[in-house]
């Protein structure tokens, strides 16, 4: 788990990819860090794909990645606290 989390952290300060996901993301698990930030499916979607790219850097076995990255979205979705620009709430 440390060695997945630790990737996690390198990519996002690696990928420019994962440039907005980098500014949103704070020093601890909960939502409360992340309310004085604009989240949005944009921001979401950067999580997914970047735990799924540490999963795979790390070597999870696949069945776990994917039963993993259905939890992140499912969670980075609850997060969201801003609607897309140009569709509605």
């Amino acid at each position: 788990m440390r060695e997945l989390v630790a990737r996690f952290y390198e990519l996002m300060d690696l990928e420019p990819d994962f440039t907005k996901l980098r500014a949103l993301h704070g020093p601890t698990q909960d939502n409360a860090c992340h309310l004085p930030f604009r989240i949005d499916s944009e921001a979401r979607d950067q999580l997914v794909i970047c735990i799924g790219r540490a999963m795979m850097d790390t070597g999870l076995p696949e069945h776990l990645q994917e039963r993993l990255l259905q939890s992140f979205f499912l969670t980075a979705d609850w997060m969201r606290n801003t609607p897309d620009v140009g569709k509605p709430a």
